[in-house]
């Protein structure tokens, strides 16, 4: 099974890159590269993965739970949210899953992964490395639901 990372609104929203070269460390590997958050038009369809959403634009999410994506992603949900809109941040499972046997089934077991999502909502400011850390994959075999829901002006 594969895991994406989906930011699903109501509106297309403007595409963000914010990459800065460093090194991750992943088991015993270490990995360089150009890494931080990205927001791209195009995201998975998350109803095809079973993810219940009254969202209807999907993007692709592609960022680490570390501080600097995190400051980014705060900045940038903050300067494109109008007040009272929110956006939803979800890491799922896509593709095939492994059953109770340990086999492995495909599409239609989406359900099992994606049915009953850890929920978390918050404000941009208040978004945490915790939450990042949710919709990040090694989390095992859930998926994840942050709602980020701008301040309405008073």
């Amino acid at each position: 099974m594969s895991h994406a990372m989906v930011l699903a609104a109501d509106r297309p929203l403007p595409e963000f890159e914010q990459l800065v070269w460093k090194q991750m460390k992943t088991g015993r590997l270490t990995i360089e590269g150009m890494f931080g958050p990205i927001v791209r038009p195009g995201g998975f369809h998350l109803p095809t993965c079973c993810c219940e959403t009254a969202k209807t634009v999907y993007h692709d999410l592609d960022l680490q739970a570390d501080q600097q994506s995190l400051d980014a992603l705060r900045a940038y949900l903050a300067d494109t949210l109008s007040p009272g809109e929110s956006v939803e941040l979800w890491g799922i499972w896509e593709g095939e899953y492994r059953n109770a046997q340990g086999g492995l089934s495909f599409v239609e077991d989406y359900a099992r992964a994606n049915q009953n999502p850890v929920r978390r909502t918050v404000t941009p400011e208040e978004l945490s490395l915790e939450e990042l850390a949710l919709l990040e994959p090694a989390q095992g075999e859930f998926s994840a639901c942050i709602t980020v829901r701008n301040q309405p002006s008073n």
